[in-house]
C-alpha cells in the first residue's frame, strides 16, 4: 500500500483525498478518508506553529547576542588614587619626641611634660622608594623626654639629636616635597605633619588605616574598629619585621609606599571611587596577624623568618 500521507506538498496530500472521496463506496470507507483528511490538517498546522517559534527563537538569540554599546570613556568610574600622577605620590614618617618645660629663669628644661610632640627625624620617599628627604632635627641635650619606652619606639638618646638641623628649615623643606602631592601615610592621626608645624588640612593626603584594619562586634553589636599597625602590614606581606629594634623614619616611609603601591591599589577592588573605607566597616583583614614584641617570637617561628 502507498505511503500517500508521507508526501511533503500538502496540497497534493488533498487533491489526493479529494479524487479518492470521489471512488468512495461504503460509508466506512469514507470515515477512513476523512480522518485521514482530518490527520493532514492538524499536521499542517502543527508544522506551521513549529516555524513560527523557530523564527521568534531566532529573533531573541539576535537581541541577546547583540553586543552592548561601548561606555564612553568619562562615564566609567576611575580609581581615586588614579587622579594622581605617580610621581606626584610621596609616603612620609617621622619619629617624634616630647618636649620638656623650659624655664627661662635658670635657662634648663624641667622633667615636667609638655605634651608638646615635635618632630626628631623624618623621611620623604617618592612612588619608587627612592628617598627625596632623610634628615634629624636639632634639639639640644636633655630637652626632651627619654625612657626605656621612647627609646624602644624612636632609638633617641637625651644627646642624640644634638647635631639635627634647624627646625624650621626641616619644615620648609618638608613643606615643598608635600605641596600638591597625594600624601601616604600610616596611622599617627596626621602627626607626621603636626609635629612639624605643618597643617594636616592643607595636604592631599591619605592613611593606610582607612583600609587597612580589623572590624570587631560587641555583644550589643556594636562596631569597633582596630588599626593594623605598619610592623604587622609588612610582616603580613613580606615576613620581615622592620621595627624588631627602634624605629627608623626612612625605612618606614619606604614601606608605607611599598604597601600602598604593591597591594592598597591591588586589593581595593570596591568603591574604588572613596577612599573612605573605615565608613563601610568591612571585615576583609580580621584574620591578619598582630606583630609586636609579645608575639614576635611566636610568629617569626611559625613562619620560619
Amino acid at each position: 500500500m502507498l505511503d500517500w500521507a508521507s508526501g511533503t506538498d500538502p496540497k497534493e496530500r488533498i487533491r489526493f483525498i479529494a479524487q479518492l472521496m470521489t471512488t468512495v463506496e461504503t460509508e466506512r470507507e469514507a470515515k477512513a478518508v476523512m480522518n485521514a483528511a482530518a490527520r493532514i490538517k492538524r499536521r499542517q498546522r502543527k508544522r506551521k506553529y513549529q516555524e513560527e517559534e523557530e523564527k521568534e527563537a531566532k529573533k531573541k538569540k539576535l537581541t541577546l547576542t547583540e553586543p552592548a554599546p561601548c561606555e564612553p570613556e568619562h562615564v566609567r568610574i576611575q580609581p581615586w588614587w588614579k587622579r594622581f600622577d605617580r610621581s606626584d605620590v610621596v609616603a612620609i614618617d617621622t619619629e617624634y619626641v616630647e618636649r620638656k618645660k623650659f624655664d627661662p629663669n635658670t635657662n634648663k628644661y624641667l622633667n615636667q611634660r609638655t605634651g608638646e610632640f615635635v618632630a626628631g627625624s623624618v623621611a620623604v620617599v617618592d612612588s619608587n622608594g627612592r628617598c627625596l628627604l632623610n634628615k634629624c632635627v636639632k634639639h639640644p641635650k636633655w630637652s626632651f623626654f627619654v625612657d626605656k619606652h621612647t627609646k624602644r619606639a624612636n632609638g633617641f638618646e637625651p644627646h642624640s639629636l644634638m647635631n639635627g638641623e634647624d627646625f624650621m628649615k626641616i619644615e620648609e623643606e618638608v613643606a615643598a616635597l608635600l605641596e600638591d602631592k597625594l600624601v601616604i601615610v600610616c596611622g599617627g592621626n596626621f602627626i607626621d605633619f603636626t609635629c612639624l608645624g605643618l597643617e594636616p588640612g592643607n595636604y592631599e593626603k591619605f592613611n593606610l588605616h582607612q583600609f587597612f584594619y580589623r572590624t570587631f562586634y560587641s555583644s550589643r553589636g556594636k562596631v569597633d574598629l582596630k588599626d593594623i599597625g605598619l610592623r604587622s602590614l609588612v610582616f603580613q606581606f613580606y615576613k620581615i619585621d622592620i621595627q624588631d629594634s627602634a624605629h627608623s623614619a626612612l625605612t618606614d616611609a619606604t614601606y608605607t609606599m611599598k604597601i600602598f603601591m604593591d597591594h592598597y591599589v591591588k586589593l581595593k577592588t570596591e568603591n574604588v571611587e572613596d577612599p573612605f573605607d573605615r565608613k563601610r566597616c568591612h571585615t576583609i583583614f580580621n584574620d591578619f596577624e598582630q606583630l609586636n614584641d609579645k608575639t614576635k617570637e611566636t610568629l617569626k617561628s611559625k613562619y620560619k623568618v
